[in-house]
C-alpha cells in the first residue's frame, strides 16, 4: 500500500474509533446489555420486532401481522422494515432486545461516519468535520430514541448528500449507484418521512449545485445535465425499493391518511414559532418568563395549550447547543459578507427548514405529493441540525487557519457562552432533582453527573480556554492572533469537545420519552406467567388491555389498535373502541361488552378487579415481571379474564334472506401463521362463516382445497359454506408485494445492463484509441 492509502486507513480508523466512543458515552447502558423503555418502544416497535423475530425463527418472512387488532399489512405499514437487510440479519441471529440495541448503536456510528465524509467532501478539515458530525448526530437524534425510524432514516441523509456532491466534483458513476442504494436502503428501513426530506433536499441541492460549481466555488459545473442525472438515480433508488413502496402506496389508498382530516392532521408535530428560541437554550413562558428549554420541568402543557394542532416536547425539540449555534451564525455572517455561495446555501437551508418546522407552509403545500401525506413539520429540524454542523465545522477551519481576529472572538465567545449554559442547565437539573426527591437522570452506567464532576469538568475547560484566550488577545505583535500556535488551537479544541458534551449529553437524558434501564423487561419474557396463561388457552387469543400493541409480545392479538398508519377500518366509528366524554376507555358497560364480542375478543386484561362474573371469568391474577416493568406498574396486581359471550375468532350466520345474529362457532385452528391460517370446522347447516380478521386485498381462500370466492362482512373476512365438515385455508398473497418485487428486480436488471453497456463502450473506445496510436 502507498502512503496515501495508509494515511486514509489511519484517518478512517480514528474516525471510526471516535464515533464508537461517542456512542458508548451516550448509550453505554445499551452497550452493556440494557434497553430502552417508555414512549413507543414497548407499545409499538418491540411488539413488531418480537413478532418479526418469531416469524423469522419459524422460517417465514411475514407479510401480514395477525396480532395487532384484526391484523394489518406488515410490509405496507413499513416500520417493521421486513426487507431491510440489517433487520433480516439481526432479528434472525440475536434476541429482540440485543438486535434492537445493535441496530440503534450501529446507526449512530454510521450517521457519524457518513456526516464526517459529507463534510470532508465540502472541503471541511478532518477536525472540523468531526465537530460537524457530532453536532448533527448528537443534537437532533438522542431525544427521539422513542422512534426507531429517526436514527435509522437520519443516518442515510448525509450519505445521500455526500454521493450527490461527490458526483458533481468527480462525475464518477459509482457515486450515482451508491446514491440509488442509499435511497433504497432508507426506504426499506421503513417510515418514509426522513426519506422524503432526503429526496427533497438532494433534489434541491442538485438543481442549485451548478450555481457555485465545485467546492472551490467556481462558476459552473456542466449546467443542468448532471442535476438531471442525479434526479434520475434518485428515482432509480425508489425503484429498487419498490418491493416496500408499492405495498405502502396500496395501504395509503386504504388508510386514514388518504386525505387530511380528523385522523390525519398535517400540522401534527409542529414546532410553535415562539419556541424557536429554544435554539438559544431558553424559551419564554407566559407565566414564569424565561425558562431553560431542557430543564427537567418540561414545557408539555405550554406546548399543548391553545394550539392549532397537537405537538409535544419531542416533536418540538430543536437544540444544537449554544456554542455550535454561535459558530454557525459566524459562518453565515462571513458567507454573507464574502458572498460565499456554499455558506449562503447552508445558511439558507437552515433558515428555510426552520421556517417549515413552525408549520407556516403546511397548508400552502398540502396539494403536493408527499406534503399531503407526511405529518410532523417539526421533523424538518433535521436539516437545521445538519446545516449548523457544517457551518460550525467551517468556522473551526477559519480559526485553525488563523484567518482573522473576528473568528477568534466568535469562537471564544461561543465557548464561554456554551460553558455557562451547560453549567446552568446541569445545576438547575440537580437542584430540581434534590427538591423533588427523584433519582438523578444524569447518569452514565453506575456513575452520576453531580456538582463535583461538574466543577472538575468546568475547571478543565477553563484551564484549556483561559490561557489561550488571554495570550491571543494580549499578543499585539501579530496582526492575526496565533496565540501559542498549535497549543492554543489544541486547547480550544479540547474546550469545544468538553463544552459540547456538557451541553448535549444532559439533554439526551432530560428531553426523552424513552429512558434507558439496565434490565430491560423483555428479557424476562420466557419467564412471564401472563404469557403462560395466554398459552394455556386452546385457541388464538385476542385480548383487550392497556399499553397500545404491547400484548403482542406475549404472542396474542391485542385491542384496541395503535397504528399511526393503518387500514381506515380502524378509524371507522362502527368498529372503533368506545370512549367516554373525556376520550378515555371508561368502564366496562354494555356498549363495551358488545364491541368486544363483535371484534372477537376472547380475554380482557385489567389493572383493577371486575365484579362482572356473568360476562367474565377470572383465569389469572398476579404480577407479571414483563408487563409491570414495561408499563411502570410497580407491584400492582393484574387480572386476566376470559369473556363468556363472544364470537371468538370464527362465527357464522344462518344462510337466510333475513338479517341474522352471528353465532359463535367452535373451530380447530390447524395452522395460524402470519401469511396463512387453516381452520377445521363443523356447520349444522349452510351458513356464512365469518372470520374476525381484517378483510384486505391479497387474502385468498380455499375450502376443502378448492379456490372459493369470498366477500367481506363489514370489516371481516367471510365465506359461504355448506353444512358439514370443512377445512378453510386463508393465504395472504398480496399482488402489491409481487408487483413491487418485480419492479425492484427490473430496476436492478436495468442498472446492470446499463452499466455493462457503458463499460463495454468504454473498453471499445480504449481499444480503438490504442489501435489509432
Amino acid at each position: 500500500m502507498n502512503e496515501t492509502t495508509i494515511s486514509r486507513l489511519k484517518c478512517g480508523s480514528i474516525i471510526a474509533a471516535v464515533s464508537v466512543a461517542l456512542s458508548m458515552l451516550f448509550w453505554w447502558t445499551l452497550w452493556a446489555g440494557g434497553g430502552l423503555v417508555g414512549g413507543d418502544v414497548y407499545s409499538y416497535y418491540l411488539p413488531q420486532k418480537q413478532f418479526y423475530a418469531d416469524r423469522l425463527a419459524a422460517g417465514e418472512i411475514p407479510l401480514w401481522n395477525n396480532l395487532t387488532g384484526l391484523g394489518y399489512p406488515l410490509v405496507g405499514e413499513s416500520q417493521t422494515g421486513v426487507f431491510y437487510p440489517l433487520n433480516l440479519v439481526l432479528y434472525s441471529k440475536f434476541g429482540v432486545n440485543t438486535a434492537y440495541n445493535i441496530s440503534h448503536i450501529l446507526h449512530y456510528v454510521l450517521a457519524f461516519v457518513f456526516t464526517w465524509l459529507m463534510a470532508r467532501r465540502y472541503g471541511v478539515t478532518r477536525i472540523g468535520s468531526a465537530f460537524a458530525a457530532a453536532i448533527y448526530v448528537y443534537s437532533w437524534f438522542p431525544s427521539r430514541t422513542c422512534w426507531e425510524w429517526a436514527i435509522i432514516g437520519g443516518s442515510y441523509l448525509p450519505l445521500a448528500v455526500y454521493c450527490v456532491e461527490s458526483y458533481f466534483q468527480t462525475h464518477r458513476q459509482r457515486y450515482l449507484i451508491l446514491l440509488s442504494a442509499t435511497i433504497a436502503l432508507q426506504c426499506l428501513a421503513g417510515h418514509f418521512n426522513l426519506c422524503f426530506i432526503t429526496l427533497l433536499f438532494t433534489t434541491g441541492l442538485s438543481l442549485l449545485r451548478p450555481v457555485w460549481g465545485t467546492h472551490q466555488h467556481a462558476t459552473s459545473s456542466g449546467g443542468l445535465r448532471p442535476a438531471c442525472v442525479v434526479v434520475l438515480f434518485l428515482l432509480l433508488g425508489l425503484g429498487f425499493a419498490s418491493v416496500q413502496l408499492v405495498p405502502s402506496l396500496e395501504l395509503k389508498s386504504l388508510s386514514q391518511r388518504q386525505t387530511a382530516g380528523q385522523h390525519h392532521n398535517l400540522l401534527f408535530g409542529f414546532l410553535p414559532p415562539q419556541y424557536w428560541s429554544q435554539l438559544t437554550g431558553w424559551y419564554w413562558d407566559e407565566h414564569d418568563g424565561p425558562r431553560l428549554w431542557c430543564a427537567l420541568t418540561t414545557q408539555r402543557d405550554a406546548l399543548l395549550a391553545g394550539r392549532a394542532a397537537p405537538t409535544n416536547q419531542i416533536e418540538a425539540q430543536l437544540y444544537c447547543g449554544v456554542a455550535p449555534l454561535l459558530l454557525a451564525l459566524a459562518a453565515g455572517w462571513h458567507g454573507l459578507l464574502s458572498r460565499n455561495r456554499l455558506l449562503m446555501f447552508w445558511s439558507g437551508t437552515a433558515g428555510v427548514a426552520l421556517l417549515y418546522t413552525g408549520g407556516l407552509f403546511v397548508d400552502g403545500l398540502a396539494w403536493l405529493p408527499g406534503f399531503s401525506y407526511f405529518q410532523g413539520p417539526g421533523r424538518f429540524g433535521i436539516l437545521v441540525a445538519l446545516a449548523v454542523g457544517v457551518l460550525t465545522g467551517t468556522t473551526w477551519d477559519r480559526l485553525a487557519a488563523g484567518r482573522s481576529r473576528n473568528t477568534t472572538l466568535w469562537v471564544d465567545v461561543a465557548l464561554y457562552c456554551g460553558l455557562i449554559h451547560a453549567v446552568w442547565l446541569i445545576l438547575d437539573t440537580l437542584d430540581t432533582v434534590a427538591v423533588a426527591g427523584i433519582p438523578n437522570p444524569l447518569r452514565l452506567g453506575p456513575l452520576s453527573l453531580n456538582e463535583t464532576v461538574l466543577v472538575v469538568a468546568t475547571m478543565v475547560v477553563l484551564v484549556c480556554l483561559v490561557p489561550a484566550t488571554a495570550w491571543a488577545w494580549t499578543d499585539r505583535t501579530r496582526k492575526v492572533p496565533s496565540g501559542l500556535g498549535t497549543w492554543s488551537l489544541s486547547a480550544r479544541c479540547a474546550a469545544l469537545v468538553l463544552v459540547l458534551i456538557l451541553d448535549l449529553w444532559p439533554i439526551s437524558r432530560l428531553v426523552t420519552y424513552s429512558p434507558m434501564v439496565a434490565q430491560p423487561p423483555i428479557v424476562d419474557l420466557p419467564h412471564s406467567p401472563l404469557r403462560q396463561a395466554f398459552q394455556d388457552f386452546p385457541q388464538p387469543v385476542r385480548c383487550y388491555g392497556p399499553g397500545g400493541n404491547f400484548l403482542n409480545v406475549f404472542g396474542v392479538s391485542s385491542l384496541p389498535v395503535y397504528l399511526t398508519f393503518g387500514p381506515a377500518s380502524y378509524t371507522d366509528p362502527r368498529y372503533a373502541a368506545p370512549i367516554d366524554a373525556a376520550g378515555q376507555p371508561g368502564e366496562f358497560n354494555e356498549q363495551r361488552r358488545r364491541w368486544l364480542a363483535q371484534m372477537g375478543a376472547t380475554h380482557v386484561l385489567t389493572e383493577t378487579p371486575n365484579p362482572d362474573r356473568e360476562h367474565m371469568e377470572l383465569v389469572w391474577q398476579g404480577i407479571d415481571p414483563v408487563f409491570n416493568r414495561a408499563m411502570n406498574r410497580g407491584v400492582q396486581s393484574l387480572y386476566l379474564y376470559r369473556l363468556r359471550h363472544t364470537l371468538g375468532r370464527v362465527a357464522w350466520f344462518v344462510d337466510s334472506d333475513q338479517p341474522q345474529e352471528p353465532h359463535p362457532l367452535t373451530a380447530e385452528f390447524v395452522e395460524f401463521r402470519a401469511n396463512q391460517q387453516s381452520i377445521q370446522l363443523e356447520l349444522p347447516s349452510a351458513a356464512q362463516a365469518v372470520f374476525t380478521e381484517l378483510a384486505y386485498p391479497g387474502w385468498q381462500v380455499t375450502v376443502d382445497q378448492r379456490p372459493t370466492e369470498h366477500t367481506p362482512n363489514g370489516v371481516f373476512r367471510s365465506v359461504a359454506l355448506s353444512a358439514g365438515h370443512h377445512r378453510v385455508n386463508w393465504k395472504y398473497r398480496p399482488s402489491s408485494v409481487y408487483w413491487g418485487a418485480a419492479a425492484s428486480g427490473f430496476c436492478l436488471l436495468a442498472l446492470g445492463l446499463g452499466y455493462g453497456i457503458r463499460s463495454r463502450r468504454g473498453l471499445r473506445h480504449l481499444q480503438h484509441k490504442d489501435g489509432t496510436q
